[in-house]
């Protein structure tokens, strides 16, 4: 049974919000992130450039995109707590489907069918935890930061488990990853389901006959293209950093090590970035966080050097997932609580545009070198672009905020 609005302590809240971390760990961690672990036995067991290699990741971030656009309406049938748990679902079965086929062709639905899961699952996930802060003293950048790091604990469960799982089953080993990832998504989801059925949720949105306010979008108008150059910087990184360190002899061992401490940073970075998104303005506080993305991805350009490697896993692993949390703050202070989830959904269809773009285009840059490295050169790239986009939000006035909800700072 759902906990009664204003009962949720601190502890309660952030043991509600850790519960629904698991969302992000499937939606995120596991159903986007991973791909860049079978990237490259994919693209050698199936012959695919690298340009095909970006498209599936492009695939997914369309499904990604799909998923933000049909989000709101679909919490608003079913529910956040029902469409959140029918996210989950889908992205699961779509882990499972992707280890029996070889055609390109069924691979894009799937991974389609997987962005759509899970962008549902993230925003639906999203506006319950924004609905716990209502009722608790726990800062909102805190509750939202420790949701959004669950997907952390998805990358540092799959770099202990695929790299050696290649290593181990041959040419053929992406298929028992793709498997084994549908089975821990499946017990994700049974392991949500107690902090699902507890929460509260978010308030309806404003009736629909009710004359929109055209300066309500005016708040989101700099920090969505900031969002957009964003996903498209992030993704290019994610999606090549393997491959450009395989490349650069890194072994199944160093590779795990890279992508463990990619994810134990996202775990890390939380309570230093919720702090900060508590006390700077949101814009100031992205445009700090894309300033971290850009060195951490300039390191493997500098050198390919496993040292460099290592520090780029723990810089940009500390600051990539920060940058959701707080565009989801941002969207709570500027927004009123009935356009939080519809706030969120088109913040997101920006951010999904852009991942859209990224891996196609780093993948087509990166064929025309015959190297990865390119891709990481379009992550610095955009990532600088969106810093400045960021810091300029806030040098500029803001008409139509909305006034600050009594749990914001």
């Amino acid at each position: 049974m759902a906990e009664p609005a204003g009962s949720s302590t601190g502890t309660s809240a952030m043991r509600l919000t850790l519960g629904l971390a698991f969302g992000p760990a499937v939606a995120l961690g596991l159903t986007r992130f991973a791909y860049s672990l079978l990237l490259p036995a994919m693209r050698t067991d199936l012959g695919w450039s690298f340009g095909q290699a970006g498209t599936m990741n492009t695939a997914n971030a369309l499904g990604y995109l799909a998923g933000a656009i049909v989000a709101a309406p679909l919490t608003q049938r079913l529910g956040s707590r029902r469409s959140f748990a029918a996210g989950m679902a889908l992205a699961a079965a779509a882990l499972l489907g992707a280890a029996f086929t070889d055609s390109f062709r069924l691979q894009l639905l799937l991974r389609l069918a997987a962005g759509i899961g899970s962008a549902v699952t993230f925003i639906a996930g999203t506006g319950l935890v924004a609905k716990l802060a209502q009722h608790t003293q726990t800062r909102a950048g805190t509750l939202l930061n420790a949701y959004t790091a669950g997907a952390g604990a998805g990358i540092i469960v799959t770099g202990l488990l695929v790299p050696p799982l290649l290593e181990a089953t041959g040419p053929n080993g992406w298929r028992w990853a793709w498997v084994s990832m549908a089975a821990l998504a499946a017990a994700s989801l049974i392991a949500a389901l107690p902090a699902l059925l507890r929460t509260t949720e978010p308030d309806p949105p404003a009736p629909a006959n009710k004359k929109r306010d055209p300066r309500r979008i005016k708040p989101l108008l700099l920090p969505g293209l900031g969002y957009f150059l964003f996903g498209g910087g992030y993704i290019a990184y994610i999606t090549f950093v393997i491959a450009d360190l395989k490349a650069a002899g890194f072994t199944p061992g160093q590779v795990t090590a890279f992508w463990t401490l990619l994810g134990i940073a996202v775990v890390a970075g939380v309570p230093l970035w919720g702090r900060l998104l508590e006390r700077l303005r949101s814009g100031h506080t992205l445009a700090l966080m894309s300033t971290v993305l850009v060195l951490g991805a300039l390191l493997p350009l500098l050198t390919g050097e496993l040292a460099a490697g290592l520090i780029s896993a723990v810089i940009f692993g500390s600051s990539f997932l920060a940058v959701p949390a707080g565009m989801a703050h941002l969207a709570r202070r500027r927004l009123p609580a009935t356009s939080w989830n519809s706030g969120i959904a088109v913040l997101t269809i920006t951010f999904a545009f852009g991942q859209s773009v990224g891996p196609v285009l780093a993948g087509i840059l990166a064929d025309k070198s015959d190297s990865a490295n390119l891709g990481l050169v379009l992550a610095t790239v955009t990532l600088t672009a969106a810093a400045t986009v960021y810091l300029t939000s806030e040098t500029r006035p803001k008409s139509g905020v909305a006034p600050k909800q009594s749990t914001s700072a």
